[in-house]
């Protein structure tokens, strides 16, 4: 996806996290939020969804890792991570156990770059 980004974004992998984003000066901050949106707005496209799953708020408001795949002047792809709740079962008849793994909550990568190794 072609977009402005900070100059101080390099090609390769960024790891966003709500401390970086408030490490960022006011300018960066609006760029990069603006590429989080959009990306997380493909993201809710390609998977059918009727909202984005993904977005510059939900990253200030939550301790959520965002992985983006940076190219020259591109975002490629990305990848969100964090801690969720889940309620499990060892069989049928036992109790839940409440368990907090870390899961892959939202997973993009741009359609042109997809299946090309």
């Amino acid at each position: 996806m072609e977009c402005e980004l900070p100059h101080s974004i390099r090609p390769g992998v960024l790891v966003v996290t709500r401390e970086l984003l408030k490490q960022l000066t006011p300018h960066d901050t609006r760029l990069l939020g603006e590429a989080i949106d959009q990306m997380g707005k493909r993201s809710m496209k390609a998977q059918g969804l009727s909202r984005p799953i993904t977005t510059y708020s939900q990253m200030m408001s939550c301790d959520n890792r965002l992985f983006l795949s940076i190219g020259r002047g591109t975002v490629r792809g990305l990848i969100r991570v964090g801690g969720r709740q889940l309620f499990l079962r060892r069989t049928s008849d036992s109790d839940y156990t409440k368990v907090s793994p870390l899961c892959v909550l939202d997973f993009y990568v741009c359609e042109n770059l997809q299946r090309s190794g």
